[in-house]
């Protein structure tokens, strides 16, 4: 039996070598703002990056309650003088829902940073000290941390480069609690989020879509313990809020707003091949492993009948 040329090697191991591999999940590490960590080709057979994390905020409603003012934001039951046992409640403080007519407002370049921990906000805090320089969904603060607001729900909005199945979060940090909503973009065209109701999010028709309430995300900086998106759905464009009550109920652990502090170092997923992917920009997509076991089948029916044939025009 004579041996394979070395042309029809190639093309059998690379058909191979991608129906093994496209299977392959990734992860993105956050070391700056719009400074990701992508994984290689060689670990990660997606060949998908984040194109750019952006900070967004929209304005809590709800009125402080009585004695509010003056108190230092802490975690829920730290020892402070000033704000007793409670902490930084939602029911001592008041915060609930959206402000009437309030809209996202999209800044990269300023509010969103990183921290130790991961990415964080400060959007409500003039010095975006702790715990208010996290992604949060509490009170605003003043130069001494002390509340003088009802501060702003924040997210982060990240931009895949194809549509991806997003799997996990990594909280690298938090204070009080670690409640989210988590977002996929289905619209047309790019996503536009900037000046968008925040309380019309969950309705249909806006272009986006509740994939689920999460509550008490665990922290672990080294491996990410947060699944999220059993339903398996995808998109190019996702968004990971902390909690609002407009967001409706958890689907998964207990979920409540104010008392949310956290920062995110990390996301996985995986490319998103079959099913509803959703978003824009899905031209990048794997193939699905059955479709590249086809083709290195084919390679090797197309070798067969070539041999085949050079057998029989030597008979």
């Amino acid at each position: 039996m004579k041996k394979l040329s070395s042309r029809w090697v190639a093309l059998l191991s690379l058909a191979t070598g991608l129906a093994a591999s496209s299977s392959a999940s990734a992860t993105w590490t956050f070391a700056g703002v719009n400074n990701v960590a992508n994984p290689s080709v060689a670990a990660d057979a997606s060949g998908i990056s984040i194109s750019s994390v952006s900070g967004v905020y929209a304005a809590n409603g709800g009125t402080l309650s009585s004695g509010a003012n003056a108190t230092t934001i802490v975690a829920a039951g730290a020892n402070c003088s000033t704000c007793g046992t409670a902490g930084n409640n939602a029911n001592t403080y008041g915060v609930s829902g959206f402000a009437s007519g309030a809209t996202w407002t999209v800044n990269s370049s300023s509010q969103l940073q990183i921290y130790g921990g991961g990415l964080g906000m400060a959007s409500d805090s003039t010095l975006g000290t702790a715990p208010n320089h996290a992604l949060d969904n509490g009170p605003s603060t003043d130069s001494g941390d002390k509340i003088n607001g009802v501060g702003n729900t924040e997210a982060v909005l990240l931009k895949f480069s194809s549509s991806v199945i997003l799997s996990s979060i990594g909280i690298g940090y938090l204070s009080g609690d670690s409640d989210i909503s988590l977002f996929r973009y289905t619209g047309t065209g790019v996503a536009t989020l900037t000046g968008t109701a925040a309380a019309t999010m969950t309705n249909a028709g806006t272009g986006w879509q509740l994939v689920g309430n999460y509550g008490d995300l665990a922290v672990n900086s080294s491996a990410l313990v947060n699944s999220v998106n059993s339903t398996g759905v995808g998109s190019s464009w996702w968004l990971i809020s902390a909690y609002n009550t407009s967001f409706g109920s958890a689907n998964k652990g207990t979920v409540d707003q104010g008392n949310d502090y956290f920062k995110i170092y990390a996301v996985a997923g995986n490319a998103c091949t079959t099913g509803d992917c959703g978003g824009r920009n899905q031209g990048g997509r794997i193939p699905e492993p059955g479709s590249l076991a086809l083709v290195a089948a084919g390679l090797v029916g197309a070798f067969g009948v070539r041999r085949r044939r050079t057998l029989n025009s030597k008979a």
